[in-house]
């Protein structure tokens, strides 16, 4: 079915219309994820504050992420703009809609009791998941989105263990590791920035499955993943979209599908697949993107010095 996008004032949203973009940046706004539905007259309320008109989407399903067509820009209306670009890009601080204040409720020392076995579970999780794409089927996500409430009820009660319970467990797959680790930094940081728990399930369970596309890379090139020429890497960057394409069937929100197509983009419009810049970026993805990027600079596959 296509889809026909119509300019309104958002005095004229109506409950059920999907607002697919604004009339100012996204990172000006307090919503966390970027195109969604209006559920109730507060999400009007919370436009009006913000807006004067926006742009809606009529005539199409939004839930999952076609990718039938390739280089299709999701996030953002076409661009001349390069994806190698490297300039700097100046934004206002984040505003999020509603944060929350946790509260350390528990000790680490009791908290580690916990997370050691989740973080078992959690590996085991992913194993699943990804041994079902290994073998060219749809995988069963509810395991891991089970590990992912469970992560972040963890982290919500205390930070401190599940971090540190990444940084000194080992597992010899790294692709399982990196992915683990990546969710939980992302949970910490997003914990900290107030996102509420269900913002913090999306993110999570979209962490840990952002390197599933991995699995159709050549095993050379994951090897040498930190040093690749430029003909490997066009094929390397290729893995986000394979992962989104993998997932587009699998029930996923379309918050968990964005952090998957996302995590890979940079603020200065120098990332993959699209080029998306800093304005553009949805905030889960961009809370993954910094998660992501850190856990390879102190936990890298090769044999280079973690920072």
């Amino acid at each position: 079915m296509g889809v026909r996008q119509k300019k309104i004032a958002v005095h004229d949203l109506e409950i059920g219309m999907f607002v697919s973009d604004l009339d100012r940046p996204w990172h000006q706004t307090p919503f966390p994820i970027q195109g969604f539905h209006i559920r109730s007259q507060n999400d009007v309320r919370s436009l009006v504050t913000h807006c004067k008109w926006v742009i809606i989407d009529e005539a199409e399903v939004r839930e999952a992420i076609d990718q039938s067509k390739p280089g299709k820009r999701i996030f953002r209306r076409p661009s001349k703009r390069s994806g190698h670009e490297r300039d700097s890009v100046q934004l206002p601080p984040l505003n999020i809609k509603e944060p929350v204040k946790y509260d350390s409720v528990t000790t680490m020392r009791r908290e580690l009791k916990v997370s050691k076995k989740l973080m078992i579970d959690a590996e085991a999780s992913l194993n699943q998941v990804f041994e079902a794409i290994r073998q060219r089927e749809t995988p069963d996500l509810r395991g891991v989105a089970v590990v992912t409430q469970k992560m972040v009820s963890s982290v919500v009660r205390n930070p401190d263990a599940m971090l540190w319970l990444s940084r000194t467990r080992h597992h010899d797959n790294y692709t399982y590791r990196h992915s683990l680790n990546t969710a939980v930094w992302a949970l910490v940081c997003g914990r900290q920035l107030g996102l509420n728990e269900g913002l913090l399930n999306h993110l999570g369970l979209g962490c840990l499955l952002s390197q599933v596309g991995k699995l159709d890379l050549p095993a050379r090139i994951l090897a040498n993943e930190g040093k690749l020429d430029s003909e490997d890497f066009s094929v390397y960057r290729t893995y986000v979209e394979r992962g989104v394409a993998k997932l587009a069937d699998s029930g996923l929100s379309r918050a968990v599908l964005s952090v998957v197509q996302g995590h890979r983009e940079r603020h200065n419009g120098s990332g993959f697949p699209e080029g998306v810049r800093g304005d553009r970026i949805p905030l889960l993805a961009k809370v993954a993107g910094l998660s992501e990027y850190f856990e390879t600079l102190i936990g890298p596959r090769t044999s280079a010095e973690p920072m």
